[in-house]
């Protein structure tokens, strides 16, 4: 969420400023998502959370994309911020999937 801040700041994007606001409300909800779902202990409760974090992650990399086309961004800041979004996804559903499969809440 800093990094696109950051990235935000620093680029042509300015002048879209929608597509600045969604990118920077859907990139706040992915750790905000995930720190509350860790916050509430239960597995299917805190895959809910998850659920969320990474919609609004697919959301972040959809702004992303459109960014780019539109020549918001620099290049390699749009490589920096893609590639943190692929890693971050990649932890993301393994996490999900282990979540979801805890038989019951202790």
């Amino acid at each position: 969420s800093e990094a696109i801040d950051q990235m935000i700041v620093g680029s042509a994007a300015r002048r879209h400023r929608k597509l600045c606001d969604q990118i920077s409300r859907s990139s706040s909800s992915v750790a905000a998502n995930l720190a509350e779902g860790f916050g509430r202990f239960h597995p299917r409760e805190n895959a809910g959370f998850v659920r969320i974090a990474k919609a609004s992650l697919t959301e972040t990399q959809n702004h992303l994309l459109r960014g780019d086309s539109r020549g918001c961004w620099r290049a390699d800041d749009f490589t920096r911020a893609w590639r943190v979004s692929v890693r971050t996804m990649k932890a993301i559903v393994p996490y999900l999937r282990y979540l979801e499969s805890c038989k019951g809440d202790p």
